[in-house]
């Protein structure tokens, strides 16, 4: 099945889905009943590596919503615990 794209003067763009070379040049559109002219459209194809879809999809959602980090990626810095000469204050936090 094809997808095809037709267009009614008074109700914009009509999607039908009709098998592959069959579509006729203009159809009768469904609300109101005047002619519909086919268009001719970029195919709607699903195919090609699962990997590069991925990245192709974040690629567009990050133009419009980034992601939003805290800090730079990178390694984890683990707190320096400072001893303390005092052992009544070594329990206490940091300042």
């Amino acid at each position: 099945m094809a997808t095809y794209e037709f267009r009614c003067p008074t109700d914009g763009v009509i999607t039908l889905q009709l098998p592959l070379g069959e579509a006729p040049a203009s159809i009768t559109c469904p609300e109101c009943t005047d002619s519909a002219r086919r268009l001719f459209s970029i195919p709607q194809l699903r195919f090609g590596d699962p990997r590069a879809r991925r990245l192709i999809a974040e690629t567009t959602a990050s133009a419009s919503e980034p992601a939003v980090v805290s800090a730079p990626q990178g390694r984890r810095r683990t707190p320096r615990v400072r001893p303390s000469a005092d052992p009544r204050t070594a329990m206490l936090p940091a300042p």
